[in-house]
C-alpha cells in the first residue's frame, strides 16, 4: 500500500484545518513563534474549515489555512513542495488578499489587525545562508529596530535544510521533524512519539488518513498531478534552452 508523505497539502488540511485538531494548530503556530523569539497564542480558530472526504478540490487549488488567534491577529498557512520562483511574490499577494479582506463597507482602517503568513517549504528558497527560518517584516532601512507596522510578519521554513539534531528539545524542530521524517524514518520519531503528546497525536492523525483509503486515494491523486505538472515545467524549460541554443541565442 502506498503512503502519503507528511507534506502531503490534503494531509496538511486534514490535520491543521479542521476544527478538531486546533490544539495541534496552536501548536504549530507557536513553535514558528518561539523560533522567532515572539510571544506565543493561547488560542486559534479556523476561518476556512472543510470537511475533505466531501469537498471537490481542483487540482490547482491552493490548500492554505487561515486562522485567527485570541488576539485576532490572522494566519495564512502553506505548505509549498514545487520549487517556484515567484512563491515569494505569491506569499506577499495572499497577505494583501488577506489584510484587504478584514475591512466591510463603513469601517475604519483601525479595524485592521496584523496578518501572519507561516510558509513551510520544500526547497532552498534562499540557498545563501544557512538558517532554515527566515522571518520578514516592515522595517526602516537604515533602523531595523524601528518598525513601520507589526501588521506584517512572513515567516519562510525551508525544509530542506533541516538535519535532525541528535536531541529534539526547540519547539518548532519537534514539528520540522514530523513533518520530515514522518513515515519515513521512525528511528527519528521515537523519542518524540514517548515525550510529545502533541507529535503523538499528529503521529496517530498521519497513520488514520494513510489507513482511510479514500483520503489517501485523494491526497496520492494529487501528489501524482503534483509530479507531473513539475515534470512538465521540466521538459519545457529544457526544450526552450535546447531551442535557444541552436538559433544562437544561449
Amino acid at each position: 500500500m502506498k503512503s502519503i508523505t507528511a507534506l502531503n497539502d490534503l494531509f496538511i488540511l486534514y490535520l491543521l484545518g479542521n476544527e478538531e485538531n486546533e490544539d495541534l494548530l496552536v501548536s504549530f503556530i507557536n513553535g514558528v513563534l518561539l523560533d522567532s523569539k515572539f510571544k506565543t497564542i493561547h488560542s486559534a480558530k479556523v476561518k476556512n474549515p472543510v470537511n475533505i472526504k466531501k469537498y471537490r478540490f481542483d487540482k490547482e487549488t491552493v490548500l492554505d489555512i487561515k486562522a485567527v488567534d485570541n488576539n485576532n491577529r490572522l494566519y495564512d498557512i502553506e505548505i509549498q513542495v514545487r520549487d517556484e520562483k515567484s512563491f515569494a511574490q505569491r506569499s506577499l499577494y495572499y497577505w494583501a488578499r488577506l489584510y484587504a479582506t478584514q475591512i466591510k463597507q463603513k469601517e475604519t482602517y483601525t479595524t485592521l489587525h496584523p496578518v501572519i503568513c507561516i510558509n513551510l517549504v520544500n526547497f532552498k528558497m534562499f540557498p545563501d545562508t544557512a538558517k532554515i527560518h527566515s522571518c520578514f517584516m516592515l522595517m526602516e532601512k537604515d533602523n531595523p529596530e524601528y518598525a513601520l507596522t507589526d501588521h506584517l510578519e512572513m515567516h519562510f521554513i525551508e525544509l530542506k535544510k533541516y538535519i535532525q539534531p541528535g536531541l529534539v528539545e526547540a519547539h518548532l524542530d519537534k514539528w520540522l521533524t514530523f513533518f520530515k521524517y514522518e513515515g519515513k524514518e521512525e528511528d527519528k520519531m521515537t523519542l518524540l512519539l514517548n515525550n510529545d503528546p502533541d507529535i503523538r497525536k499528529a503521529h496517530s492523525l498521519f497513520k488514520k488518513f494513510n489507513n482511510d483509503e479514500r483520503l489517501r486515494d485523494k491526497a496520492l491523486r494529487r501528489e501524482i498531478w503534483q509530479l507531473d505538472y513539475n515534470t512538465g515545467l521540466e521538459e519545457a524549460m529544457q526544450e526552450g534552452i535546447e531551442k535557444g541554443k541552436l538559433e544562437g541565442k544561449l
